[in-house]
């Protein structure tokens, strides 16, 4: 669910439309659906990006602080 929500802040970072993300021959036929959700604001997986604090704190969803997440601590 975060790789689907990080792809989406990517796909807006660089002007990239939604249709192409969530194109029409995968997602089992949901592609409409999560243009309409994610189009919306947040959606699932973005929680995921937060509690990780990849997501920009002042900025909020789809702006991203960091685009890999930090694994050192494990």
């Amino acid at each position: 669910m975060a790789a689907i929500a990080w792809s989406v802040a990517a796909s807006k970072f660089i002007g990239l439309p939604l249709e192409v993300v969530f194109h029409p021959h995968g997602y089992k036929g949901a592609s409409e659906h999560y243009i309409k959700i994610f189009s919306e604001g947040e959606a699932f997986g973005t929680p995921l990006l937060r509690a990780w604090d990849m997501v920009d704190p002042d900025l909020g969803f789809p702006f991203m602080r960091i685009w890999l997440r930090d694994l050192s601590w494990y």
